[in-house]
C-alpha cells in the first residue's frame, strides 16, 4: 500500500498506461483468489456466497464530454459492487467514468469478510482511487452506507478528490444490539442479516466484522471536521439500518461550507437502486454542479 500511496501523489504521465493496467488486473486477480479460497463446497453448505456477477469490481468507461471525470463508487458493509451498480449505470449513462470498487472481504463469502479489518476495506478504496486517477483527469468519490463513510474518509486524506457524496452514511445504527458485538462474538460467529437484496448482500455476516465497522465509524467520525471538499448527503427518514440523525450529525460536523443534506421520505436503507431515480438525479446534479472546466 505504500507504493500505491506514493503513486497517488506522483506524476503518472510517463507510466500511466502500465500502472493502470497493472492495478486493474490486480483487483481482478485478488477477487479470483479470494473467491477461490472462501467459496468452497464446505462454506457454501453453511452460508451462501455471492455470484461473480455482483461480486466483481467493475469499470464503466465514460464517453462524451464527461468521460474525463471519474467517480469512485463504494458499496456498503456486507454488500458487493452489485449493490451500487444501478447508480453506476445511471452515472455512466451521462458519460462519467465509474469505477465500482470491491471492498476486501465482500462480494465473495461471509467467511472472507470474517478475515478482514476496516483497514483492509480502506486499502481497497485507496487502490481503487489510485486506479481511477490513471484513467481520468478529475475524481469524485461516493458510496452507499459504509461506502459513503469510506468516501468521506478518503476525502480527508486525498486532496485531489473534487467532491464527495454519501447515502445513509453511518454514525449511529438502529440495532442497538450491534454495539454488543464484542460480547456476542464469544457466543456465535455470524449474525443473520435478512438483507433487502440477497443477490448483492450477504444473508449473514461475521460478528468480528461488526466490531470492525464500529471501529471504523469511531475513526472517521473524528475526521469529519477535516472534510474540506463539496459534500452531498442523502438520507431516508425511515432508514431501517442507520439512524437518520446520523446524517444531521455528519452535516453539522463537516468542515466544508459547501455542503447539502437531502432528506427522503422513504422507509428504506439502500436508496441507490433503480427504485430511487430521484436519488440518482440528486447525485448527478451534484456532480454536474461541481465538475470543473477541463
Amino acid at each position: 500500500m505504500q507504493a500505491v500511496r506514493y503513486a497517488m501523489r506522483a506524476d503518472l504521465e510517463d507510466h500511466r498506461a502500465t500502472f493502470s493496467n497493472a492495478m486493474h488486473d490486480y483487483e481482478d486477480q485478488l477477487y479470483e483468489a479470494d473467491h477461490a479460497e472462501f467459496v468452497t463446497p464446505e462454506t457454501m453448505a453453511k452460508l451462501p456466497p455471492l455470484s461473480p456477477e455482483n461480486g466483481r469490481p467493475a469499470l464503466l468507461r465514460g464517453h462524451g464530454s464527461n468521460r474525463t471525470a471519474g467517480i469512485l463508487l463504494i458499496h456498503g458493509f456486507s454488500a458487493s459492487p452489485g449493490e451500487v451498480m444501478p447508480l453506476a449505470k445511471t452515472l455512466n449513462g451521462q458519460g462519467f467514468t465509474v469505477y465500482v470498487v470491491r471492498l476486501r472481504g465482500h462480494g465473495t463469502s461471509p467467511y472472507d469478510l470474517q478475515q478482514r479489518t476496516w483497514q483492509d476495506w480502506y486499502d481497497s478504496v485507496l487502490r481503487g482511487y489510485a486506479y481511477l486517477r490513471t484513467i481520468t483527469e478529475v475524481q469524485f468519490a461516493g458510496g452507499m452506507s459504509t461506502g459513503g463513510g469510506l468516501a468521506l474518509h478518503l476525502a480527508v486524506h486525498e486532496p485531489t478528490v473534487q467532491g464527495v457524496f454519501a447515502a445513509a452514511a453511518p454514525i449511529k445504527l438502529t440495532n442497538r444490539a450491534i454495539h454488543f458485538a464484542p460480547i456476542v462474538k464469544t457466543v456465535r460467529g455470524f449474525v443473520n442479516s435478512n438483507p433487502g437484496n440477497p443477490n448483492t448482500n450477504y444473508t449473514a455476516f461475521p460478528v468480528q466484522a461488526l466490531q470492525e465497522l464500529l471501529q471504523f465509524i469511531s475513526v472517521y467520525t473524528k475526521t469529519l471536521q477535516n472534510v474540506a471538499v463539496p459534500t452531498l448527503l442523502i438520507q431516508a427518514r425511515g432508514d431501517t439500518t442507520v439512524r437518520p440523525d446520523s446524517a444531521q450529525y455528519i452535516y453539522d460536523e463537516l468542515g466544508t461550507e459547501d455542503k447539502q443534506l437531502i432528506w427522503k421520505d422513504v422507509d428504506r436503507h439502500v436508496i441507490v437502486s433503480d427504485d430511487f431515480p430521484d436519488v440518482h438525479d440528486d447525485i448527478l446534479t451534484f456532480l454536474q454542479n461541481h465538475q470543473p472546466s477541463l
